[in-house]
């Protein structure tokens, strides 16, 4: 091959370097640059190539939607979107389920989460329960034995600002807060 074939081949090496490197830079808010453009074109790695952070992002939206159609498909055959833990017929969507709902949790305690605004809306739409069955048995229970010991609190103290941690009743500041 002739020099000039090289450099040839070098620069189309480069640019498409240069076009992963602005892509991959785009998802990064650290490296984001105010100016708007148009997306770039996304290179499939070669086989024996690693995929870019940005197609590896791609394939997990995949997964997360594939999973939610699963989730709606389930809503249209059963009536709701209460999966078991363990269901038997697909136990990858009980999994995913009890995933969404912790991830939930992470989300608004303002933790990292891999659930978005958007995701939750999603889920909202279909009637997803954040509280499983069995934790909304739990809490129901609790409820009425923690408001007695709330309103028992009040009669003692003159307010009901328990404290996160409070030793004598460690329940009821995690109840109240």
């Amino acid at each position: 091959m002739s020099s000039s074939g090289n450099d040839e081949k070098n620069e189309d090496e480069d640019e498409a370097a240069a076009a992963v490197v602005e892509a991959v830079s785009a998802d990064n808010p650290r490296k984001r640059q105010r100016k708007e453009t148009s997306p770039q074109p996304v290179f499939l790695p070669q086989e024996g190539e690693k995929p870019t952070p940005q197609e590896k992002k791609s394939k997990k939206q995949d997964g997360w939607m594939h999973f939610y159609n699963k989730l709606v498909a389930y809503k249209a055959k059963h009536g709701s979107v209460e999966v078991p833990q363990r269901f038997k017929d697909d136990p990858a969507l009980g999994s995913w389920c009890k995933n969404q709902r912790e991830y939930y949790k992470n989300f608004c305690n303002n933790k990292t989460s891999s659930l978005t605004q958007e995701r939750i809306d999603l889920l909202n739409e279909i009637g997803f329960a954040w509280l499983s069955t069995k934790t909304q048995r739990r809490v129901v229970k609790d409820f009425d034995a923690h408001f007695e010991e709330l309103q028992e609190f009040k009669r003692e103290n003159g307010h009901t600002r328990v404290p996160h941690v409070y030793d004598p009743n460690p329940g009821l500041g995690v109840f109240c807060h």
